[in-house]
């Protein structure tokens, strides 16, 4: 029962951090067509997952609970697969073919390297 409550406690800080992160682009970078903010987290978050995970599993050997607030919980609903879908979903419908190409593969290519670059660092510390 208290791994889903760390989970839940977790979801909730990193919920509001994306909240946090779409509101600021929106605010400052409203005028871009490419879902800056979305696909800023997705990275940020796949370095966070890197460094964290070698952390958890090599490094520190957290507490269950603990590597589920940061991993499942604050990382799972920071970063955002289903938004990432529906961004390029919209993007499609506005033919905007070449933007949605780039989302998707430098989503995936950017991901893959941020995830490596954290856990690379994180075995360095």
């Amino acid at each position: 029962m208290w791994m889903y409550v760390a989970v839940a406690i977790g979801g909730a800080f990193g919920a509001v951090a994306r909240f946090s992160a779409a509101k600021y682009v929106a605010e400052h970078y409203s005028d871009l067509s490419f879902p800056l903010a979305t696909f800023g987290v997705n990275v940020i978050g796949s370095f966070l997952l890197g460094f964290s995970y070698v952390l958890s599993a090599e490094k520190m050997t957290l507490e269950p609970h603990t590597a589920a607030i940061i991993t499942v919980g604050f990382l799972g609903s920071f970063t955002t697969f289903s938004t990432m879908s529906l961004d390029v979903y919209h993007l499609l419908v506005e033919t905007k073919y070449l933007i949605a190409s780039f989302y998707i593969s430098s989503s995936v290519f950017l991901g893959l390297i941020a995830a490596a670059l954290g856990i690379i660092m994180a075995r360095l510390f």
